[in-house]
């Protein structure tokens, strides 16, 4: 019975949601939001309401996963959307959650989506036998060596050991498990990996269309208004920051790139073009200086790879390029010039400051996962000078602190793992081969993301991690195409 329900055995890799699935699906949330509704006019506590919803999810994601990891690519980039569930008195758990469990929606929809997935893949691979249904740890060692540095950290915490211990918990281990791990093992096929690349895409697009907004209806930074995230009715999906913009546009602009690539008519070309144009536009309008570097290290590591010795040859078009954006970049450095940009300097800079401070007090270990914050509210200078402390602008600095030398290497292990991994796949891949383009913009979108968050804040959630999935399921899907040691003929050719 519960393999029934679970898995059509022989068509799970063809299977759609249709017919009489998709009735089924429609009672099942008629039924879900009948009874929590029946539950709320009873008085239940909203725990037990929040629990009731979560195990009905469960259920329907057990069956149909693939609309789960769906709605996990879509919601990925909009961190602003919060899920406030109080925890009542619930012993342990109320204290850890501090009697209120707050988090993103995205984190919600990954929680409950990594326990259908692990229940069906123990059932089916352990169970049944099914080794489709594998389970696999993309760069466990890097990874694991990452986590087991965060957790020896805690002991340099002292009396806050408890609060490291947490931060280690989450985010670090979740967002391994499940904005890695998970969307890795779901994504199984060139069909489900073109779908998320879709989707994510579509996320891209309805972001740049609220910086499009943004311009006509925010005041103006300067001379110019500046890009940023909007809100409705006081919710801002995508966060109150230009740099929460900007992060999701680098990552959807390489996926533009591969699906315009693959475009099949001449309408859906036009439709990208203009839609990898509007992206390209309001990341630069953004003025985010990270956004700027980061664009220019995705389009070096794309000319280096589809180019190669072509560079020569193509550079009068990037001349062409760098004199129409002049007039954005000679704003771009009077904008840097400004009060507002400079203020934020001299904050990156202090946070910088107890950065090395940190770890010149423990340098092979750091002052513990997650005690930056406390450091900065304890510095008296930077409180007085820029308000309510802030997180380290940059992984480098945050980890430097936290997590010591030893941190450091274990994060340049982890980073390292994702580049190697997809250049070797490039490089592997026959020229004639639809994953050798696909994988090589993943390679940029990869090398942009872990870019974006040397400046940034963003480390450890899913606008960084969901992309780095993407890309390495990209060369997960590829694989079987891979030719080891083939020697590259054609370099120079363009893909």
């Amino acid at each position: 019975m519960f393999e029934d329900f679970i898995l059509d055995v022989g068509k799970e890799v063809g299977r759609e949601v249709r017919g009489e699935e998709r009735g089924a699906m429609i009672w099942f949330w008629v039924s879900l939001i009948f009874l929590v509704a029946a539950f709320v006019v009873m008085g239940y506590p909203i725990t037990i309401i929040s629990m009731l919803v979560s195990l009905g999810l469960v259920a329907l994601f057990i069956k149909y996963h693939r609309l789960g990891l769906y709605l996990l690519i879509l919601a990925a980039p909009f961190i602003g959307l919060m899920v406030h569930v109080p925890t009542g008195e619930l012993g342990l758990i109320s204290e850890f959650f501090s009697g209120s469990a707050d988090f993103a929606l995205v984190d919600g929809i990954a929680i409950v989506l990594f326990l259908a997935w692990l229940i069906k893949s123990i059932y089916l691979w352990k169970i049944r036998g099914f080794d489709r249904w594998q389970i696999y740890f993309p760069g466990a060692l890097f990874f694991g060596a990452f986590i087991g540095v965060a957790l020896l950290s805690v002991f340099m915490a002292g009396e806050d050991w408890q609060q490291s211990f947490k931060y280690c918990v989450r985010p670090i281990m979740f967002f391994y498990l499940v904005f890695l791990v998970l969307p890795y093992n779901l994504i199984r096929s060139k069909v489900e990996l073109r779908r998320v690349f879709q989707i994510f895409y579509g996320a891209g697009i309805f972001s740049a269309f609220l910086g499009l907004v943004s311009l006509f209806i925010l005041p103006a930074a300067g001379l110019l208004t500046r890009a940023a995230p909007i809100a409705f009715w006081g919710i801002s999906p995508l966060g109150e920051n230009h740099n929460l913009l900007a992060e999701v546009l680098i990552a959807a602009l390489p996926i533009g790139m591969i699906l315009f690539h693959d475009s099949k008519t001449k309408w859906s070309s036009l439709g990208l073009a203009l839609g990898n144009g509007l992206i390209f536009v309001i990341a630069l309008l953004t003025f985010a200086r990270t956004a700027w570097i980061a664009i220019l290290f995705m389009a070096i590591v794309y000319f280096a790879l589809v180019y190669q010795k072509k560079l020569v040859k193509i550079s009068k078009y990037i001349l062409v390029l760098i004199l129409l954006l002049a007039p954005v970049i000679i704003y771009m450095y009077i904008f840097s010039t400004s009060y507002v940009a400079l203020s934020s300097t001299e904050a990156r800079l202090m946070l910088s400051e107890i950065a090395v401070q940190m770890f010149g007090a423990s340098p092979v270990l750091g002052q513990g996962a997650g005690m930056f914050m406390n450091y900065v509210g304890a510095t008296n200078l930077f409180t007085f000078e820029f308000g309510q402390p802030m997180e380290a602008h940059g992984v480098l600095q945050k980890v430097m602190g936290e997590m010591g030398l030893a941190g450091l290497i274990a994060l340049a292990s982890m980073f390292g793992y994702v580049i190697v991994r997809l250049a070797k796949s490039f490089k592997n891949l026959p020229w004639a081969s639809q994953g050798k383009y696909i994988v090589a913009f993943s390679l940029v979108m990869a090398v942009g993301s872990i870019c974006y968050q040397l400046f940034n804040t963003n480390y450890y959630n899913s606008k960084l991690w969901i992309p780095l999935a993407l890309a390495l399921a990209a060369a997960k899907v590829f694989k079987h195409e891979e030719r080891p040691g083939v020697k590259k003929k054609n370099a120079g050719k363009k893909i």
